[in-house]
C-alpha cells in the first residue's frame, strides 16, 4: 500500500497526468492502487533495451545560486538558460549514439529533469519511444530541512566529510547509502 501511495504521489504514469509535482488532485485508495498496478503491469510487459544510459539534468537554478534551496522547494528548481542548451545538445548526442533503436525514457518528477527530458525529446521521433515513465526513486539526495539555517547546513556538511559521506545520514534527510538502496530498488523492479 505504501509503494502504491508513493507511486501515485510521484505522478509515476506521467501520460495519465493524474498527479505531478504541486498537484492538488487527491486520489482514492482504489485509484492509487490501480495507478500503481498499471505502472507495474507496464514495466513487466515492456521489452527493456540492452543498455541503460543515465543522464543528469542540465545546469539548474540551484546549481547557479545555492540560496535558491532556502527559498524554493528542490523539486521546483528549473533549468538555467545554459542547462537548456546542455540538454538540447545531449539529446542530439544521444540520438546519434542510439540511431533508430527503440527507446524507453524514465525520469524524475523534478522540474529540472522534466525540462531536460523535454529538450532531449526534440531530437527523437515520437515513434521511437512509448509513454514516458516518471519514478519517484529518481531524485536528488534529500539533505534535510535546512532552509532557514545555512550555518547548520554547513556544519552538517563538515560532519558528513569527517564521518564519511556514504553512510552519513542528514537529520530529516538521507545518506548516500539510502540513495543507493532507493535506486537499486528501481533497477531490481525493471529487471523483473
Amino acid at each position: 500500500r505504501s509503494r502504491a501511495a508513493a507511486a501515485a504521489r510521484s505522478g509515476i504514469l506521467s501520460n495519465s497526468n493524474q498527479m505531478g509535482v504541486g498537484s492538488d488532485t487527491a486520489l482514492s485508495d482504489e485509484q492509487v492502487v490501480d495507478l500503481f498496478d498499471r505502472y507495474d503491469d507496464a514495466v513487466k510487459q515492456r521489452r527493456w533495451p540492452n543498455r541503460i544510459i543515465l543522464v543528469r539534468h542540465g545546469l539548474s537554478e540551484g546549481n547557479l545560486d545555492a540560496s535558491m534551496f532556502s527559498t524554493k522547494p528542490d523539486a521546483l528548481h528549473g533549468l538555467a538558460p545554459l542547462g537548456f542548451e546542455q540538454a538540447t545538445e545531449t539529446g542530439a548526442n544521444l540520438r546519434e549514439l542510439i540511431g533508430d533503436e527503440p527507446v524507453q525514457f524514465i525520469t524524475s518528477s523534478y522540474k529540472r529533469t522534466r525540462q531536460t527530458l523535454d529538450c532531449i525529446l526534440e531530437a527523437f521521433d515520437r515513434r521511437m519511444y512509448s509513454e514516458i515513465l516518471e519514478d519517484h526513486r529518481l531524485r536528488e539526495q534529500e539533505f534535510g530541512m535546512f532552509q532557514d539555517d545555512a550555518a547548520e547546513m554547513s556544519r552538517r556538511m563538515e560532519e558528513r566529510v569527517a564521518i564519511g559521506s556514504f553512510y552519513y545520514r542528514f537529520p530529516g534527510g538521507e545518506s548516500a547509502a539510502d540513495v543507493y538502496d532507493r535506486v537499486s530498488s528501481l533497477v531490481d523492479h525493471m529487471a523483473g
